[in-house]
């Protein structure tokens, strides 16, 4: 039986010059202005997905949780194992048994079970090269291991369960998201429920950065707050906007040192193709370079004086993503 839980937070003269400026402050106003919007992320692109592996697996790396790695499948407080099932028979007959992990599919697959001790970070990760201007889905399945019981129990009129926090983070601790899932309540059978944050990055100068993903649980432990997680994914929702670039929609190649040349403004290119096609749709200029900028000529002969179309497809250094940008752009002598 599987449950979803989702949060949707919240991507040559000087009138030409004075024109250009205009227009760089509107888009860097709008580019830095605002979040891109969050989608639904059932189709998204995957960027991380951690299932535990299959078959034998062992502690996880360093700086991924706190918590001491025990090879027995019923971990006590403060401790945690990797494993493909879980026995009911665990602290006498009190938890779920589970034949297999939350994965589809994956044979002798793995799941993390934790018996958390007190409200503190159960589980961290660091993903590299997100967009900044893309919206992303970050999220896990949970289990609640253990089994209903009466009130009172142990002591607690109110049982201690699972209750946890997704922060997503800068590596520089700035707090990008965050989802409270609420307490996941024990329930008669064994039950994986979904846990999903979208979330969009603040304006930041940065077009690429690295993000922290804390798990937090803030249930006290003792008798209760014992579960397992699995699949926790990270998907992006929308594409990656086009970084900084910009195409002038005029300019004046007369030989007058001002504005005499169509510019590319770009940078940390890795691949590029400009092309200019006049109004019967015939190219007139090509450049793999973008400090190959057309001078308003075709085959050394001036162009006359109009509209004209240009498009251009671009890879950065920063990602493997490819990006194709068009436009017109007047030609004035």
């Amino acid at each position: 039986m599987m449950m979803n839980f989702y949060k949707t937070n919240r991507n040559g003269n000087r009138p030409v010059r004075s024109f250009l400026l205009l227009f760089v402050g509107c888009w860097m106003a709008g580019m830095f202005g605002r979040n891109a919007s969050a989608q639904n992320c059932a189709d998204g692109n995957t960027i991380s997905n951690q299932t535990f592996g299959t078959g034998q697996r062992g502690a996880l790396p360093n700086g991924y949780i706190n918590y001491t790695y025990v090879t027995d499948g019923c971990p006590n407080d403060g401790r945690y194992t990797v494993a493909g099932m879980v026995s009911g028979a665990c602290f006498t007959n009190s938890w779920h048994g589970l034949n297999e992990d939350h994965t589809p599919g994956d044979a002798a697959g793995n799941m993390l079970i934790i018996n958390a001790p007190y409200p503190g970070e159960i589980y961290r990760e660091t993903i590299a090269g997100l967009c900044t201007k893309a919206a992303y889905e970050y999220s896990f399945w949970l289990v609640n291991l253990n089994l209903e019981f009466p009130p009172g129990t142990c002591g607690f009129a109110i049982p201690n369960d699972p209750d946890i926090t997704i922060r997503v983070e800068t590596t520089d601790g700035r707090l990008i998201d965050t989802l409270h899932t609420g307490v996941t309540l024990r329930t008669p059978t064994p039950v994986w429920r979904k846990f999903a944050l979208t979330f969009n990055f603040p304006p930041m100068p940065e077009e690429t950065t690295d993000v922290l993903i804390r798990l937090i649980d803030n249930g006290e432990g003792g008798c209760g707050n014992d579960f397992a997680i699995d699949d926790l994914v990270l998907k992006r929702c929308t594409d990656c906007e086009s970084p900084s670039v910009y195409v002038p929609d005029i300019f004046t190649p007369n030989n007058d040192g001002q504005n005499d040349v169509l510019d590319v403004f770009m940078s940390n290119v890795a691949a590029f193709e400009f092309v200019v096609y006049d109004r019967w749709g015939s190219a007139i200029f090509v450049s793999s370079d973008p400090a190959v900028k057309w001078d308003g000529k075709f085959k050394n002969v001036a162009c006359q004086e109009g509209i004209y179309t240009w498009s251009m497809t671009y890879t950065f250094t920063t990602s493997n993503q490819k990006y194709t940008k068009n436009g017109q752009v007047v030609l004035a002598h």
